[in-house]
């Protein structure tokens, strides 16, 4: 199973810094890779991606893989993200903006 979590702007075609948290029942999935950047943190329910200087275009920017390790129904959650433009942007240094969820 892949999570893909795009990235819109009203203003910024890019960006080149992300902190992004996921959360996730532990009994359904396990966490297996992400795409581009680097998990900072990986426990029993939270997945969180950190990823500096790498400068992305808006849109498909990262692809969360998962894998089912019991039958059910189940979710995976943004709970939290932060991007910012500079490539120099150290960890937590910019501000947390309002998530929105788009089908």
């Amino acid at each position: 199973m892949s999570i893909a979590i795009n990235v819109a702007h009203i203003s910024e075609t890019g960006f080149s810094s992300a902190e992004i948290a996921l959360t996730y029942d532990s009994t359904k999935l396990q966490y297996i890779s992400v795409s581009s950047g680097s998990v900072s943190t990986s426990t029993a329910n939270t997945v969180k991606l950190a990823d500096y200087g790498s400068y992305k275009n808006m849109g498909n920017a990262y692809l969360i893989n998962f894998t089912a390790i019991s039958q059910g129904s189940t979710s995976v959650t943004l709970s939290s993200a932060a991007f910012g433009t500079s490539a120099s942007a150290a960890e937590m240094t910019f501000p947390r903006r309002q998530l929105s969820h788009r089908q």
